[in-house]
């Protein structure tokens, strides 16, 4: 699965990139929407349907993990 020429991802794809289960990434997405810098990160196809942009994503968890380095 090739996500390097693609501007954006469905979840599901993003959860194989990370190894994460999906509610881990529910969590990650909806702490990203709070951020202003990351909000314009997500298209919403229909109702249940959202891509993620896949640098946007990257960068948010380049954030996060500076975040939980620096708490502990």
């Amino acid at each position: 699965m090739e996500l390097l020429q693609q501007e954006y991802a469905r979840p599901k794809e993003l959860m194989v990139k990370y190894s994460i289960s999906r509610p881990t990434l529910w969590r990650l997405t909806q702490d990203m929407k709070k951020r202003p810098k990351f909000a314009k990160a997500f298209r919403r196809l229909s109702k249940g349907r959202e891509l993620i942009n896949i640098k946007m994503f990257d960068d948010y968890m380049i954030v996060r993990t500076n975040e939980i380095e620096r708490e502990g």
